[in-house]
């Protein structure tokens, strides 16, 4: 059982919305210009993967705090949850 397709849009001109339309053709253009600028940085700017932008002391006192974060330490300490089923080493 197939579903017929939808009707095409209807574009009707309201004319108590026709000083919106310039409004939102310079906001698409201005959408499509982050993007284009966001592929442009994305493709040819160097990557550093060692330069990190995080708060890792931040994060890693999150880490501490979080129960399942803990857990999940315990168990890959006693190597519960491994993959490959090895025994894991605790670390201090």
């Amino acid at each position: 059982m197939g579903h017929a397709p939808p009707p095409p849009l209807q574009h009707h001109h309201d004319p108590s919305l026709a000083h919106q339309q310039p409004m939102q053709q310079a906001h698409m253009h201005l959408l499509q210009s982050f993007w284009m600028n966001q592929m442009h940085d994305i493709e040819n700017v160097p990557q550093d993967f060692k330069l990190h932008h995080l708060p890792l002391a931040r994060i890693k006192k999150v880490m501490k705090t979080d129960e399942d974060v803990k857990v999940r330490r315990r168990q890959r300490a006693w190597g519960g949850s491994q993959r490959g089923g090895g025994g894991g080493r605790k670390r201090n």
